[in-house]
């Protein structure tokens, strides 16, 4: 059983990687769409990006957005507020995907009792938030997901 679980502790790492490098090249069909269609400027063989976000990947936008609130956040919050800042996607479950991606990026952000958070932020409780789901709630006890 042992064995079992590290398999799936290395697939689900594997996952959050990938996840992460698909976002960068979402990331990069978006710029190129946006340079097609006139939305991006190019400026000096780069892109002039209009929002503050807007070129990031999942992962980095989330420290971003983590550093500017000064606290932990849910799954949803960061999801919503990093596409609100201008990161982009074509998935169909964007805060599933964040949510792997965070959990991919363990060097950086880490999951606590109040949410992901960035990675040596002092936290009174500790890390580990079980019971957060992918889409952004929690399951308490009883098995029954929450979504705030």
């Amino acid at each position: 059983m042992e064995a079992l679980q590290k398999a799936l502790d290395s697939l689900r790492q594997q996952r959050g990687v990938l996840t992460e490098e698909l976002a960068k090249v979402d990331t990069a069909i978006a710029q190129l769409e946006g340079l097609l269609d006139g939305k991006v400027a190019a400026v000096g063989g780069g892109a002039m990006r209009g929002a503050s976000y807007e070129g990031l990947g999942i992962a980095d936008a989330a420290m971003r957005y983590l550093r500017e609130v000064g606290r932990a956040a849910s799954t949803r919050e960061i999801a919503d507020q990093i596409r609100l800042r201008g990161v982009t996607t074509t998935s169909k479950n964007y805060t599933a995907t964040v949510y792997a991606v965070l959990a991919g990026a363990k060097d950086r952000i880490v999951r606590t009792p109040d949410g992901w958070d960035l990675r040596g932020r002092d936290h009174a409780s500790g890390e580990g938030l079980d019971g957060e789901e992918p889409g952004g709630g929690t399951k308490p006890s009883g098995g029954v997901e929450v979504h705030a």
